[in-house]
């Protein structure tokens, strides 16, 4: 299977009165949501459907109980989930408060599994047109 890619111009902001350049973008075709996900999950499965859409929704459930409970969940092979946080630093350990954190990111480190899919993708230049923003 071959993912498409088309070119897109773009300018550096922090210098904007150079010459932009053409990027490769990826081309999305749309977003398949958990039901689509679940139909063809249970194509290649026992479970039906409604199984597996249960089973997405239980982990939907699961997984941020686990992550703010300070655990890193492992769905090995698929990657590892982690919460991250951002903020403002302090000169001493013991002046760092809750209010120093401002933001808090969900991280994903992908598994060898999909590390290695990834790494076997054959790209195909999309016949659409150059798109310039």
């Amino acid at each position: 299977m071959s993912f498409n890619f088309h070119s897109v111009y773009r300018i550096d902001p922090r210098k904007p009165a150079e010459k932009g350049k053409h990027y490769p973008a990826p081309e999305y075709h749309r977003t398949v949501n958990q039901r689509e996900l679940a139909k063809e999950i249970a194509q290649r499965s026992s479970l039906s459907s409604t199984d597996v859409l249960a089973v997405i929704e239980s982990l939907k459930d699961v997984m941020p109980y686990f992550l703010t409970d300070g655990y890193i969940v492992d769905l090995e092979g698929f990657g590892t989930f982690r919460l991250l946080l951002k903020g403002n630093g302090r000169d001493e350990g013991d002046q760092v408060s809750a209010k120093d954190i401002k933001e808090v990111k969900l991280n994903f480190l992908p598994g060898n599994e999909i590390k290695e899919n990834l790494r076997n993708i054959d790209f195909s230049r999309s016949k659409k047109k150059n798109k310039r923003t």
